[in-house]
């Protein structure tokens, strides 16, 4: 869809490096962080990795019906984001298991 918006809005720019250092920077200037993430994959990487710049989100909720068995991100344990710094280890996260 993209391809054929640019051709009414030529003007038009997805610049994928800009929103990930606009998201960082909010993590890092903001007091207190949380997240709430329905789902997995591309999203909840970044929005957890931006945490990761500053130390780790204070709260998390994730709802998603991925399984851990496989390695995605999507079924990953909020644990997980604990070890790498993702959530605070001070942190009670959530996972619920269920269609968003």
């Amino acid at each position: 869809m993209i391809y054929f918006h640019k051709y009414k809005r030529p003007e038009f720019i997805v610049d994928v490096s800009s929103d990930i250092k606009k998201i960082n920077d909010m993590a890092v200037r903001a007091h207190c962080t949380g997240m709430i993430i329905l789902g997995g994959g591309v999203m909840k990487h970044h929005i957890c990795n931006a945490n990761l710049m500053r130390n780790g989100a204070d709260f998390s909720v994730f709802v998603n019906t991925g399984s851990e068995f496989d390695g995605s991100d999507s079924g990953a344990q909020p644990s997980e984001a604990i070890s790498w710094g993702k959530i605070k280890g001070d942190a009670e996260p959530i996972k619920l298991h269920a269609e968003a």
